[in-house]
């Protein structure tokens, strides 16, 4: 008996040990497929217009082979398993053949028969105990995994983060937007993307951020989000400096509108509302400012899932100004929405900026200027810096740098 435990215990340590990184293996050799599924799903339409349907089919056989090399040395693993266990089992057959058949006057024909029942089905119980044991020892894995992660990934809390959001509610309620020589980079080893920026922003200001590629002007978004780090200067809302407050507090109390607009699994409703603070009423009323209401309750109202796959890109960007709309936040950041629109929906959001924001303050990151006018003033980043901000008007009238970038996007010379 010690004997077969310790054969069993080395079997059972040596496979669980192998098992155990073949399946990782494998995990990690699915997900290149299931990302390619999914893309290829999301771009079929496409695929098809320009003929790549064997480039697309010949990288998923290769992904499936991938997965099936780490599958099969799994399975190949399970019967190596399967015949130690069943070589074991004939051992011990024979030792109880052979120890009945030296002693057979000790034994009955009865007691020897289940033993040799007892033998032969211990090889499925033991095999599927072992089989067992490896799952669990695979999930706990992957919970070990998910933990290192969180322990190991970098945390947003900073220690001068002291103040709270909770009992503040209204905030911010005027909209006041101060950077005050603002240095900040996306990392500590990088230099900096904004460099000495100072900018004032008053309360239901409609202000355009433009420049040319690179200059700075998603930085100057994401360092009014506190998504990339301050070196030195203060940003401030309503005169709450922000290095005081949580990130996530911060960006939970301003309505950002991305250039790419990003959907969450899950129904129209939650899309638009995800924290389930506004009423369908207002959902509605937002979408059929938007001009997707009727696209909406065709497809089942707000309580169908979202299929954004078939929309056009004009759609995908009225929905996200849809979903500004039901945010009721006193900043609103609007990053490139109207770059990737034609012109009729260009004019769709712009009515809705212009009606439905009005008292509040607006930040847009702007590469058309046909409707530059309707902006109380202009921010030109070049490298980083906050080269020129005045009206529209005075920039235009002068030898500037906003000059030049509005006269190079029309293509003719209009001033």
């Amino acid at each position: 008996m010690p004997l077969l435990l310790a054969v069993i215990w080395f079997v059972q340590r040596y496979y669980l040990r192998t098992s155990r990184q073949v399946r990782l293996l494998e995990i990690e050799a699915k997900s290149p497929l299931y990302t390619h599924f999914t893309e290829t799903i999301a771009g079929i339409s496409t695929i098809k217009a320009y003929h790549w349907q064997s480039q697309f089919q010949q990288t998923c056989d290769e992904h499936i082979n991938n997965t099936q090399r780490t599958y099969y040395m799994l399975l190949s693993i399970q019967q190596w398993l399967a015949f130690i266990l069943d070589l074991l089992v004939a051992v011990m057959a024979v030792v109880i053949v052979s120890i009945t058949t030296c002693l057979h006057d000790k034994f009955s024909p009865g007691e020897i028969g289940v033993a040799l029942n007892i033998v032969l089905t211990f090889n499925d119980a033991l095999a599927q105990a072992i089989t067992s044991w490896t799952q669990v020892e695979t999930s706990i894995g992957a919970v070990t995994r998910v933990q290192r992660f969180r322990d190991t990934t970098p945390t947003e809390l900073r220690q001068g983060a002291t103040e709270t959001l909770q009992s503040v509610h209204d905030w911010p309620s005027r909209g006041a937007v101060v950077f005050h020589q603002v240095t900040a980079c996306y990392s500590s080893n990088t230099p900096p993307a904004l460099t000495n920026v100072n900018l004032t922003i008053k309360p239901s200001e409609k202000i355009a951020i433009c420049g040319p590629s690179g200059s700075g002007k998603t930085s100057l978004i994401l360092a009014l989000l506190q998504m990339i780090e301050v070196r030195s200067g203060s940003i401030s809302i309503d005169g709450r400096d922000l290095q005081s407050l949580r990130p996530g507090d911060i960006r939970s109390r301003i309505n950002v509108t991305p250039q790419d607009p990003f959907f969450i699994p899950g129904t129209v409703a939650y899309n638009l509302d995800p924290t389930a603070t506004a009423s369908n009423v207002l959902i509605e009323t937002a979408l059929r400012k938007a001009g997707l209401w009727e696209k909406i309750s065709y497809a089942g109202g707000l309580s169908a899932d979202l299929q954004p796959t078939s929309w056009s890109a004009g759609e995908k960007h009225l929905f996200a100004l849809a979903r500004a709309l039901t945010n009721d936040s006193q900043i609103v950041i609007l990053d490139e929405v109207t770059s990737s629109v034609d012109t009729t929906t260009e004019i769709i959001m712009q009515r809705v900026i212009q009606e439905e924001f009005p008292n509040r303050t607006v930040i847009a990151i702007v590469h058309r200027f046909g409707n530059i006018d309707l902006f109380d003033r202009v921010a030109v980043l070049q490298r980083g810096e906050v080269v020129e901000y005045d009206t529209p008007k005075t920039l235009l009238s002068q030898d500037s740098k906003f000059r030049e970038l509005y006269v190079s996007s029309l293509g003719h010379s209009c001033y």
